[in-house]
């Protein structure tokens, strides 16, 4: 962990400081961390979570009784954007249709809560069958592409 904080200060000093912020944060508010700054992965394993730009950084995290954390593990995800991409879609999809996610919900035969997560920047678990059943209940379809992905620069 020290090792990829150490690189991570080395490669982008203001990701490190946003990541050394929620650690301080975890330091702080232990278990009572939340949704968005925290997520509960399972097994015991929490996460991080740090965005910056498109770039999003997660430290996994486990708790040694009830006041210790322990930070184990760092890493880069940088495929985030197609999720937030997807997320966004789906909201204008449905602002533009003039419903609630209530009324979406309905016609899709789920819950509010299931569109709101669908809506969130951050929900990883988007699936095609989903997709399908939001985009014939605003009268479209699912299309979908593949593209090369982009190269970031390597450091000189």
């Amino acid at each position: 962990m020290v090792d990829w904080l150490r690189t991570l200060n080395a490669t982008n000093p203001r990701a490190y400081d946003k990541c050394r912020a929620a650690i301080a944060r975890l330091a702080l508010l232990g278990h009572e961390l939340r949704r968005p700054e925290a997520d509960y992965l399972r097994d015991g394993i929490y996460e991080l979570r740090v965005r910056l730009g498109s770039v999003n950084y997660r430290l996994l995290y486990f708790f040694h009784g009830r006041t210790v954390s322990v930070v184990d593990h760092g890493l880069t995800k940088e495929s985030e954007v197609a999720n937030r991409e997807v997320a966004q879609r789906i909201y204008e999809l449905r602002q533009r249709a003039g419903l609630t996610q209530t009324e979406l919900a309905r016609r899709v035969g789920t819950t509010q809560s299931v569109i709101s997560r669908l809506e969130d920047a951050d929900y990883e678990g988007h699936s095609l069958a989903m997709l399908n059943r939001i985009a014939a209940a605003v009268e479209r379809r699912v299309e979908g592409r593949f593209v090369p992905r982009r190269r970031r620069p390597q450091p000189a």
